[in-house]
Formats: structure tokens, sequence, C-alpha cells
């Protein structure tokens, strides 16, 4: 197995096909960007023979420019079909921010269990059953006990 050191500058690239060097025009422009910021020389190489230092230089653009408009309308594509989802309701914007107890409370009141409920409010059912302890008594809730440490004083536990 032979081990080939990376490009770097002052290297010459032959390309003779293209789909050898990548799978897509994204793929393509990344890799070229990558190449010609290392300082590599790129060669094209078309059926009639090498082509000039212009020529490649105007190919090499040419591609660039190409994977960038074709990123750019995918982008686009994408956004505006995540947008449409969102506005049909086809894709959830994410859990609700705030458990309201009285919206826990009426579900509760209707027969449903904290299952039922953390997944109708799509929260986690550790959060239900925390509002539900909240709701069904609040009185007995007690504070987390202080934890007396031989650090600290009395004066500063006041």
């Amino acid at each position: 197995m032979s081990r080939h050191r990376p490009l770097g500058p002052g290297d010459e690239l032959l390309i003779s096909r293209l789909e050898d060097l990548a799978t897509s025009l994204d793929d393509l422009g990344g890799r070229l960007r990558r190449l010609v910021a290392r300082g590599v020389r790129l060669r094209f190489e078309d059926g009639l023979g090498p082509l000039s230092d212009l020529e490649t230089q105007a190919l090499t653009q040419g591609i660039l420019m190409a994977a960038d408009f074709q990123a750019q309308v995918t982008a686009q594509r994408l956004k505006a079909e995540v947008v449409g989802a969102r506005d049909a309701g086809l894709f959830p914007t994410g859990r609700p921010r705030v458990l309201y107890p009285q919206q826990v409370a009426e579900l509760r009141a209707a027969g449903l269990g904290a299952t039922a409920i953390a997944r109708r409010l799509g929260v986690a059912r550790s959060s239900i059953y925390r509002k539900l302890r909240e709701i069904e008594a609040p009185e007995t809730r007690r504070l987390k006990p202080y934890a007396a440490s031989p650090n600290c004083s009395d004066a500063s536990r006041a």
C-alpha cells in the first residue's frame, strides 16, 4: 500500500473527468475550493488535450459559481418547504415553553393519566408528575432542608 502526501502549494492536479473528483456539484465546488486554498494548481484535460491556465481558471470559476447557485436554490427551496409544512401543522415547532396548571388539572379531571396528558401536551411525563404534585397538594410541598456544613457559621444560615 503506497502512501501519498497531501497536495500542497506548487503541486499540480490533472483532472481528466470531473465525475471522478466528486459525486455532486456541491461536493465538487467544495473540493475545488479546498484545493485552490492550499495552493494546488489545477489542470483540466478535455477530449482535445490539456487546457491552458486561463481556460482552467475560467472553468474552475464557472464550476464554483454553479455550485454556489445550486446551494442557494436548494437552501431557498428547503426553507420554503419547512415554512409550508409548519403552516400546515406538519412540522412541529417544539414543545410548549410553559405548562399551565389549569390545562393539566382539566385533563386530569377528565380522567386522563399522566402519560396521556404528557402525550397530549407534548411534554415529558416527569413534567406532568411534577405539575400534578403542585396542583393536588400545594401545601405539602417542602422546601429542601438546608445542608449544614462544617465550613458554614450559624450567622451565614440566617
